[in-house]
């Protein structure tokens, strides 16, 4: 069986309890040829988090809170024992696979009302 790979944009959230070197993120949107579309539960995997199998705090020390990167995953060949939806993750990556993105690759929008020039 040949697992292929996929970029995601992703954002860092805990380490597991016991085990600072594994970890989840959250994917926010995958590459799809020049651009990128927004992942949920039906188009990417139930708990929408990604399993980092190796060395996770280079990824907590490289990143911020929130701040936006992208990984390489690929779909895990192991199911989870565990059967709550949000525990359970369907792809995984180690911190190698892990970068920060480009310059003007992805722009976050505020969505909000301008203040009062005056």
């Amino acid at each position: 069986m040949e697992n292929l790979s996929k970029e995601v944009i992703v954002y860092k959230l805990q380490a597991q309890q016991n085990k600072p070197t594994l970890g989840y993120l959250r994917a926010v949107a995958a590459k799809d040829g020049d651009s990128y579309i927004e992942l949920d539960a039906l188009n990417f995997c139930p708990s929408k988090k990604i399993f980092v199998t190796r060395d996770y705090e280079e990824i907590d020390n490289k990143f911020k809170e929130f701040e936006l990167f992208k990984v390489t995953v690929i779909e895990s060949m192991y199911d989870s024992e565990d059967t709550r939806p949000e525990r359970n993750c369907k792809y995984v990556t180690k911190a190698s696979e892990a970068s920060t993105l480009k310059p003007r690759e992805m722009v976050e929008i505020i969505v909000n009302t301008l203040p009062n020039p005056n």
